[in-house]
């Protein structure tokens, strides 16, 4: 196992990188998916469908982007309904959220993105609150990892709408280089 020797501003520029990959990557799918679909709840999905999972992934970016430089609270969502209805509108938040992740990888070195221990709010059994001290690559870590599960989510609701969806959308980086390295 190699592991990486990278700067602390080198980890946290992949971290970023991989995220906005994730945002662009459901981007692209929301191109194409109809308000229909991306509202349809039926079957093993009848609590929500692929809407409230985007909504779901894009508040908890906004939740990282709204705590920092200090204090994160994944639970303090605003849960916007035009998140989950509405595919254009939850296209223009990605693009929101992808320049913010921009700026949050230039001004690594300086402000929020300097400060390597941040506090994060965490809820057992829903009340409040425990305070965790994480770092932002951590968090980024955390998100790319908690939208690559949403991910594969929203591609099995879509799927059992018949709508064909990439077959790498919602497949961890580490499962596409093993299968790449078993075709060898």
């Amino acid at each position: 196992m190699t592991h990486s020797r990278h700067s602390d501003s080198r980890i946290t520029a992949d971290l970023v990188e991989e995220n906005r990959t994730w945002l662009r990557q459901l981007s692209q799918l929301l191109e194409a998916v109809s308000a229909e679909s991306y509202t349809a709840a039926e079957g093993p999905f009848r609590r929500g469908g692929a809407g409230k999972h985007v909504r779901h992934v894009l508040e908890f970016y906004q939740g990282l982007l709204n705590g920092l430089p200090l204090k994160v609270d994944y639970d303090a969502r605003v849960r916007e309904q035009a998140l989950e209805t509405d595919p254009a509108a939850a296209r223009e938040r990605i693009h929101v959220l992808l320049q913010a992740l921009s700026d949050l990888e230039r001004d690594m070195g300086t402000g929020a993105a300097s400060n390597p221990s941040r506090e994060v709010l965490y809820r057992v059994n829903g009340t409040c609150c425990h305070s965790i001290y994480s770092t932002l690559d951590r968090e980024l870590l955390f998100l790319s990892s908690h939208t690559v599960h949403h991910l594969a989510l929203i591609k099995f609701i879509l799927e059992y709408q018949g709508i064909t969806v990439p077959d790498e959308l919602g497949v961890a980086p580490s499962t596409l280089q093993h299968e790449r390295d078993q075709n060898r």
